[in-house]
């Protein structure tokens, strides 16, 4: 939501600037701007704070945001009391405190939609919601090795901690503190949780959750006009999809990366229906296999991407996000959230995502693997929001917010959430109420029970195929970074290699793409990658 650079001088005089920011000599704080958010510096004349937000519907009154300065005067008494309502906000907002007592204060709210990344030096913090903004200037040997083995292993795990050294991630509900030079940050106590609930005689759950949805929309200030909804076609965005059909029949553009195959032209007919049911007003699409992963222009071969962790089909959402834009698009509806809103009980569960379950990549290094094992104590507690969401809006998010676009996830909403943890295993299994509802509107059995599979799984296996293995092979008759960060095994991976070119694009191990990416990553912070 925000980039900034301020350090622990006593009392600043800040003016807001036509470079759209505060500015006070060689410290500067820059919210997004956005029609989702609202943002202002307010001081007591001593103590200064930015709030940055999502605009609600549900105030009647806020304090005031508006004037060209976006700077606000008040008492000491209503500092506090400000700062306090801005605390308890229901929705997205980030905090930024500065005074001569306290130094330099910044904390997350509960979402956590575009989360900011932190870095302090000396006397100064500096935070972006762009990790490339401060990896830049980093080296390899700033590079923490578990967590390359982390992403090597699609092992994912919601902590403070980053690729890098000196570069921290405000996790949700964290604070952050710089004072007299010294920095930390403090992870809130442990979010409490639900459990299920029995359905009370008589009561409508697909009802509940119709109305839940509604009310969680409805509770920004958004203009239908700009926005859109990716609707891939699952039961998760299906849902969405309708709820934004009552309350804006067609106001709401739909897009979607479509898929090749036989699954493609199923997708094909099962948004079709979805669409005229949910009666959006236009349907934005492209296909999958024109832009797989690494292609020619991609951010990563350039050096614009150094998130270790960003979304993996990151050219083709962000050619997709870019047509979105063309037609007026600045706020994106998404089913994100959805298999974490109704996940099954632990002890129903096949698979528990833990360490255990995974099966390691063979290249993966002896090292590698047993840091892997002896690293959680750096994870963050239980979140209020499912911590693989979370992880999801870091990886994904920025991807929109760099275009201007700001995502809302319905269905990562606590409401949300809290509303799934209620409900009865067998209302979750298969997710049997978005199912349900999704019969009452009409759908057909292939919209609610698909044949086929419907993913982007081929679109990575060609990316590993096409752009992945030459780039390997390149890297491979030099010293292979990742070799000597002692993260892979060089001979095993060679020999991995080698099999995939034989095996063919269908057959390819995908997990070879991490290598990959990550390879190019550390070559440009050691200033050797050449496209």
């Amino acid at each position: 939501m925000i980039r900034f650079r301020v350090s622990e001088n006593p009392t600043k005089r800040w003016v807001w600037t036509s470079s759209r920011r505060w500015e006070f000599e060689d410290d500067w704080i820059e919210p997004i701007t956005h029609p989702a958010l609202e943002s202002t510096l307010i001081t007591e004349g001593v103590r200064a704070a930015v709030i940055i937000r999502e605009r609600s519907a549900n105030v009647d009154v806020t304090y005031p945001w508006a004037g060209p300065s976006r700077t606000v005067e008040v008492s000491p008494e209503d500092y506090d009391a400000v700062l306090d309502d801005a605390k308890h906000w229901q929705l997205d907002r980030f905090i930024l405190e500065i005074g001569p007592d306290q130094g330099v204060r910044a904390s997350s709210g509960v979402y956590n939609v575009a989360p900011v990344y932190l870095t302090a030096t000396d006397h100064t913090l500096t935070g972006s919601w762009d990790l490339t903004d401060l990896a830049r200037g980093c080296t390899p040997e700033d590079v923490i090795r578990y967590m390359v083995a982390r992403t090597l292993s699609y092992f994912q795990r919601y902590s403070n901690r980053t690729h890098f050294r000196h570069i921290f991630h405000l996790t949700e509900r964290s604070t952050a503190y710089l004072q007299n030079g010294d920095f930390r940050i403090e992870y809130p106590d442990d979010a409490r949780h639900a459990e299920p609930r029995p359905i009370r005689e008589g009561a409508d759950v697909v009802d509940g959750l119709t109305v839940l949805l509604e009310s969680i929309i409805q509770e920004r200030v958004l203009e239908p006009a700009i926005c859109g909804l990716t609707l891939s076609g699952g039961m998760d965005s299906a849902n969405v999809a309708l709820t934004l059909g009552r309350l804006h029949p067609g106001a709401i553009a739909g897009s979607a990366i479509l898929v090749a195959g036989a699954a493609g032209e199923q997708q094909r007919r099962r948004r079709r229906e979805l669409a005229r049911l949910a009666h959006l007003k236009s349907d934005i699409t492209t296909p999958a296999m024109k832009l797989p992963p690494l292609s020619a222009g991609s951010a990563i071969l350039a050096g614009n991407s150094l998130d270790f962790d960003e979304e993996g089909f990151a050219e083709a959402v962000g050619h997709l996000i870019d047509l979105m834009v063309d037609e007026g698009i600045k706020v994106s509806f998404g089913g994100t959230g959805g298999d974490e809103m109704l996940a099954l009980p632990p002890e129903e569960r096949d698979f528990s995502g833990d360490l255990e379950d995974l099966t390691l990549p063979v290249w993966l290094t002896a090292t590698a693997r047993d840091e892997l094992l002896s690293a959680e104590s750096d994870i963050a507690p239980a979140a209020v929001i499912n911590e693989v969401t979370l992880a999801g809006f870091a990886c994904h998010n920025p991807l929109y917010i760099q275009r201007g676009v700001w995502p809302v996830e319905p269905l990562a909403s606590p409401a949300a959430i809290r509303f799934g943890e209620w409900l009865p295993p067998e209302w979750r299994r298969r997710k049997r109420i978005f199912r349900d509802r999704l019969n009452r509107a009409g759908a057909s059995n292939e919209v609610v029970n698909p044949r086929l599979s419907e993913n982007l799984g081929g679109l990575m296996n060609l990316g590993a195929y096409r752009n992945c293995l030459p780039l390997l092979s390149r890297f491979l008759r030099t010293d292979l970074l990742l070799g000597q960060l002692g993260v892979v095994n060089v001979d095993r991976l060679r020999l991995a290699m080698e099999q995939a070119s034989r095996s063919g694009e269908h057959q390819v191990d995908y997990r070879l793409y991490p290598v990959v990416a990550t390879e190019v990553r550390l070559r440009h912070l050691a200033g050797l990658m050449t496209i």
